[in-house]
């Protein structure tokens, strides 16, 4: 749900809700490529994807649909994964 914030004046600023180190769901198996996030990005310049604190590149390293983050490689086994978005 996004929040308002009232702006200079008298017109509301729309100001999207952001979610900060997000660990999606999915297993991190080595194989596993397709993770889910809990919201829909605000848009896909607003998800920044970090595997075991690189950050990720849109398209080169992973795609997404809604909250499906798809990688191009599977993360190893056991790397972290954390996702930060402002969330529709």
């Amino acid at each position: 749900m996004p929040i308002y914030q009232r702006g200079p004046g008298t017109t509301p600023a729309f100001v999207p809700a952001l979610v900060w180190n997000e660990v999606p769901s999915g297993t991190v198996n080595g194989t596993n490529a397709t993770f889910t996030i809990a919201y829909t990005p605000y848009s896909s310049a607003s998800i920044a994807v970090i595997v075991n604190g690189s950050t990720m590149k849109n398209p080169d390293d992973y795609s997404i649909s809604t909250t499906t983050i798809t990688f191009v490689t599977a993360p190893p086994t056991g790397s972290t994964i954390l996702v930060n978005y402002q969330r529709q």
